[in-house]
């Protein structure tokens, strides 16, 4: 009788040769031997396909998915329903796990503690070698655990990272948890939903997943099907903050779009795409900024001084091109807001944990 397989490694493959066999490498070389592995190759152009095949003669593990260019949530969702595993990992072509036993941590913490979702801590890569586990702590907090325990998700309200954790596939199915049909910006979604039905997860504060930075398309700036679904993503999160009461949660969802990444909303504007500005509207009437008295006076200023240029059909007058001023006026009032809540100890050793 065949083993039992524990876990399935679902990747979206579209042009990743460059990465992809060190990624598959990664997956192979685990100490975990029940795995199943689906490459969902995206329509590649590149000899990501050739790739795949060739690491199959030596690994049988390995399976091999073709669709047309759909993006990479269509595949991971094709991924979940094929998979017969009995939790699911999801990977990117162009990363690679931390350590051969990566796989078998998390899937022990999961079983032993009977949680349908368990993850550890994460890892970026830059171009230059450099790999990073500590991060910003006002907004990137969440992607370190300081001590392996179990997490109500209503006290960790975080949105990024989704890779490095599994999840029970029964529990994926049971409760029809599948990424939304975007072309950017569809995992946080899925994330923060997968976290909300399960209501908690184990936590591991070992590093489980290694991000290669700089690697993925251009983003929105060109394509107007990335300008809708970044827009609709940042709809999907506000509106599940209101509807389950997540403060911490909508705020982050809040200074993701119109701190960290004003810009982008600047140029899904000007597409003047009927779609998008639905999106964008959508976005808007999620929007309560009485719901966001800690957010930096000067970015509620500046939001809802655009927003009544958009209602208005004026050309938004954003003074995101003095970003450098608008960061650090936005940082100096984050500060000053966790050194009132939390006391100066707790703010100076957050800072010193995220270094």
């Amino acid at each position: 009788m065949a083993e039992m397989c524990k876990v399935t490694v679902i990747i979206p493959v579209y042009n990743a040769e460059r990465f992809l066999r060190q990624c598959l490498d990664s997956v192979t070389g685990q100490t975990m031997e029940a795995l199943e592995i689906l490459c969902i190759d995206d329509g590649s152009t590149d000899a990501s396909a050739a790739i795949i095949a060739q690491c199959q003669q030596s690994d049988p593990r390995i399976q091999l998915l073709r669709q047309e260019n759909s993006g990479s949530g269509v595949a991971r969702n094709r991924g979940i329903r094929y998979a017969r595993g009995e939790y699911i990992a999801f990977m990117d072509a162009d990363d690679y796990y931390p350590e051969a036993a990566t796989l078998e941590k998390l899937y022990c913490g999961a079983v032993e503690h009977d949680t349908a979702i368990c993850g550890g801590s994460f890892s970026a890569l830059w171009p230059d070698g450099t790999a990073v586990t500590r991060f910003d702590p006002v907004r990137y907090w969440g992607y370190t655990f300081i001590e392996d325990g179990l997490w109500q998700y209503r006290d960790y309200q975080f949105d990024f990272g989704y890779h490095r954790f599994v999840y029970r596939r029964a529990f994926l199915l049971e409760n029809a948890l599948f990424f939304p049909d975007y072309l950017r910006y569809q995992d946080p979604p899925f994330f923060v939903r997968a976290m909300t039905a399960a209501g908690c997860f184990y936590a591991l504060r070992d590093v489980t997943y290694c991000y290669r930075m700089g690697t993925g398309s251009r983003g929105i700036m060109q394509s107007p099907a990335k300008a809708w679904g970044q827009m609709m993503g940042y709809a999907d999160n506000l509106e599940h903050a209101l509807a389950h009461g997540y403060t911490a949660l909508y705020r982050l969802t809040f200074e993701r779009c119109y701190v960290d990444n004003w810009h982008l909303v600047l140029a899904a504007e000007q597409f003047h795409d009927p779609e998008i500005d639905r999106a964008l509207q959508r976005l808007d009437d999620a929007i309560d900024l009485s719901r966001l008295s800690d957010a930096a006076p000067f970015v509620r200023w500046r939001y809802e001084k655009d927003r009544r240029a958009r209602r208005s059909g004026k050309k938004p007058t954003s003074v995101w091109a003095c970003r450098p001023f608008a960061a650090l006026l936005e940082t100096a009032w984050r500060a000053w807001f966790s050194i009132k809540e939390n006391g100066l100890r707790y703010f100076v050793y957050r800072m010193i944990k995220s270094r």
